[in-house]
């Protein structure tokens, strides 16, 4: 996958896990979007690892939870809504 593609990947799942109050199993972001995408395990690992040095998610039990700014949070939702 190319550094676009994993970028969306990232884009998709910092929106998909703002939008979840309690958060979003790591494996159902593999299954539900970089599968389909044709992403390979490694392109989710390498998509969630920037989430995560970035400050916005975290990752505990493999679930992952939002821990970004909750403005941005708040503006994800809304964009995802329109």
């Amino acid at each position: 996958m190319t550094l676009d593609g994993i970028q969306r990947l990232a884009n998709i799942y910092c929106a998909a896990v703002a939008a979840a109050e309690h958060g979003v199993p790591s494996g159902h972001l593999y299954a539900i979007v970089a599968m389909p995408e044709g992403a390979s395990l490694d392109d989710h690992h390498v998509a969630l690892n920037a989430l995560l040095g970035a400050g916005l998610v975290d990752e505990k039990n493999h679930l992952v939870t939002w821990t970004g700014p909750d403005d941005l949070r708040h503006e994800l939702v809304a964009a995802m809504e329109n």
